[in-house]
């Protein structure tokens, strides 16, 4: 199914129980006679509008590959699925975790496939995330919130699906077509406008170097883990690492 590929969805989060529920529309070009994807196995799923079978799981047994079948050749799927995500013990850089549901945060990327995830790249994303109260999400793509949920959408290309929650707080200002924020776990107005003080300089120094800068935003989030990841539109740093005085 190499066509273009994207999603729409509604993500609601419960960290106190480990769950997430999703609706999720997935659409391609051209009509098609089946979809196969991969999804976490801590997931119960069902389609609205397709039968779907269980191919195979991983040696792990934390992915699950299905094939949906839809009645007559679509463009569309819809899938529900909802439950615990299944992580591994594995550990990443700072020894933080392949994933997290919990009332500390949220941390879920594609390699946990907590969402549909099919080989080939998203081509767009509208992904609303509706969260308790105080908590904030992050996502690739803008931003934009209605109450209690919070809503990211992107038209660009993306191989991998990030969503991130915790009772942040959010520092923001507006640099031409970009927003700048910072995202931190406490209060501190000091440390975020360090960053916001440069952050616009060093983006109009690299897109005279490599062309424009292509996301909404750029964003510094906070992790409880001694991180330094560069993602699409965003990097997530460890406590300490965000305050030694060279970063």
């Amino acid at each position: 199914m190499a066509q273009s590929l994207t999603h729409e969805m509604q993500v609601e989060l419960r960290p106190d129980s480990g769950v997430i529920v999703v609706e999720d529309t997935i659409t391609v070009a051209k009509p098609v006679d089946r979809f196969e994807f991969i999804l976490n196995a801590g997931l119960e799923i069902d389609a609205s509008n397709a039968s779907i079978t269980k191919l195979t799981e991983s040696a792990d047994g934390r992915r699950v590959a299905y094939r949906a079948v839809p009645e007559n050749p679509t463009t569309q799927l819809v899938l529900r699925y909802r439950g615990a995500p299944l992580f591994g013990k594995r550990r990443q850089m700072g020894g933080m975790p392949e994933g997290e549901v919990s009332a500390k945060g949220v941390y879920l990327d594609s390699n946990s496939a907590w969402h549909a995830r099919f080989d080939q790249p998203i081509s767009a994303l509208d992904l609303r995330v509706v969260l308790p109260d105080g908590w904030q999400s992050i996502s690739v793509g803008k931003r934009a919130v209605a109450g209690t949920t919070q809503h990211w959408r992107t038209s660009q290309p993306h191989d991998n699906l990030y969503l991130l929650a915790a009772r942040y707080q959010r520092y923001a200002v507006q640099h031409s077509e970009t927003e700048l924020s910072v995202w931190l776990l406490d209060d501190d107005p000091e440390l975020a406008e360090r960053y916001l003080n440069v952050m616009g300089g060093y983006i109009d120094h690299y897109a005279k170097l490599i062309g424009p800068y292509p996301f909404a935003k750029f964003a510094v989030v906070e992790n409880r883990w001694q991180t330094g990841y560069g993602m699409p539109s965003f990097t997530l740093l460890g406590s300490r690492v965000m305050r030694l005085p060279f970063i």
